[in-house]
């Protein structure tokens, strides 16, 4: 048998949060999306566990249950999936010169390019139809993962950037080392990822951060720990504003917490039990009524993700 290792550091330094039932996975996205992802329904896997490394404090499912097209076709059906503002997009912008090679991994349809103006621009997405969708407005774009495009690549790049990608590919080690492979020495990685150091590691089933569609949760001590790994100076790490869209999720994430301390483990992800989704459904609905009438939170409040720059040394 393997032993198990951390998806990031490969240190054995981990501990089990929670042990996941594959069945209750269904359930969520049942309950949440109105859908059952193939991958769940087919998988060989009865459970999978929620782990923590202690050495670089990544936290991670395994064995890892991966979306497919069909799933992210799905998913691209809701219109809030993508969405065409980031803040991530500002924080980049500014580490981009006119004179720039950029080139950006899980592009999408190439959004990103609307917000920046560097001498050359090239996506890549495995996804064919955000491809297409981004080339029919002119945009360079390219079919491909960024692990087979840099099999025999010739040119290095001035800027790497990868927003909201990392977290849901199976091996973020490989993923991570290819984008560093495309990079020039001197040039910046910029990775945006969701923040598990705020409110975000608190929500209880939430549903787009559990397999197939992600892998991996990530915290300002694991991104720091990935420039160790791969020799890298981290440049500046930000945080984002809580978006108006939010603020009743983070009011009920509050709320939650304080009773999943009495009933629960606090650092459980996943409770599909029947009173659980009572307390949530009437959370949701105290918590939006809190919003609306008074405005809660006001400001001074982080948001869901995180955006990290290296450079290459």
């Amino acid at each position: 048998m393997h032993k198990k290792l951390c998806l990031l550091c490969r240190s054995d330094r981990l501990y089990s949060i929670q042990t996941v039932k594959v069945r209750d996975l269904i359930k969520i996205y049942k309950r949440y999306l109105g859908f059952v992802p193939l991958e769940l329904n087919n998988s060989k896997y009865k459970v999978v566990g929620y782990m923590y490394c202690e050495r670089c404090g990544l936290r991670f499912f395994y064995p890892s249950i991966v979306g497919g097209s069909s799933f992210y076709s799905t998913l691209q059906a809701f219109p809030w999936y993508y969405l065409g503002e980031k803040d991530e997009f500002s924080v980049a912008k500014h580490f981009i010169k006119s004179t720039d090679c950029v080139l950006e991994v899980g592009s999408g349809s190439g959004k990103f390019l609307r917000k920046i103006n560097p001498k050359t621009y090239l996506g890549i997405d495995p996804s064919a139809k955000a491809v297409l969708s981004g080339k029919a407005d002119g945009i360079n774009l390219k079919r491909s993962t960024i692990e087979n495009f840099v099999k025999g690549l010739n040119k290095k790049y001035d800027i790497v950037c990868s927003f909201q990608v990392v977290e849901h590919v199976k091996n973020p080690e490989v993923f991570i080392s290819a984008c560093i492979t495309a990079l020039r020495k001197g040039g910046k990685l910029i990775i945006s990822v969701p923040s598990f150091d705020g409110y975000f590691s608190d929500v209880l089933n939430p549903v787009l951060n559990l397999p197939p569609h992600h892998q991996t949760h990530w915290n300002n001590k694991s991104l720091k720990h990935l420039a160790k790994i791969f020799n890298m100076k981290v440049i500046k790490i930000k945080r984002d504003k809580l978006d108006s869209c939010h603020k009743a999720l983070y009011l009920r994430t509050i709320l939650s917490r304080k009773i999943n301390r009495w009933f629960m483990k606090s650092d459980q992800i996943v409770e599909t039990s029947f009173f659980r989704y009572l307390v949530e459904g009437f959370l949701q609905v105290v918590s939006l009524l809190i919003v609306k009438i008074t405005g809660f939170p006001k400001n001074g409040v982080t948001g869901q993700s995180v955006t990290i720059v290296y450079e290459k040394k």
